[in-house]
């Protein structure tokens, strides 16, 4: 039963915390990869579910610097989503996002 539970807790920690260094003068976004920063190797379609029951897509991914979904535009610009409070929830793949303050 010990063996059991050795086991079972050590696949609950499957991340890898890490930790980077930001020297003065150096911008987030050249110490922090795109690897490291999204939470998907590439922007995929997502969807968009509105509380008034819209519906968009684009492609997105979640950034965990800035805490946000961000998606490509028509023109390829990265932009991030406006007015969270009034999405329901953005699925991603096989991940749910919700909003909350």
């Amino acid at each position: 039963m010990i063996l059991y539970s050795l086991i079972l807790s050590q696949a609950l920690f499957g991340q890898e915390l890490k930790t980077f260094k930001i020297n003065p003068g150096q911008l987030v976004y050249d110490v922090i990869t795109p690897k490291d920063r999204y939470a998907f190797n590439d922007f995929q379609t997502g969807l968009v579910y509105f509380k008034n029951n819209a519906l968009g897509s684009a492609r997105m991914n979640y950034n965990a610097i800035l805490a946000e979904v961000e998606f490509i535009d028509e023109k390829g610009d990265t932009l991030s989503l406006d007015k969270p409070e009034t999405i329901k929830y953005i699925t991603i793949a096989t991940d749910t996002f919700y909003y909350d303050n």
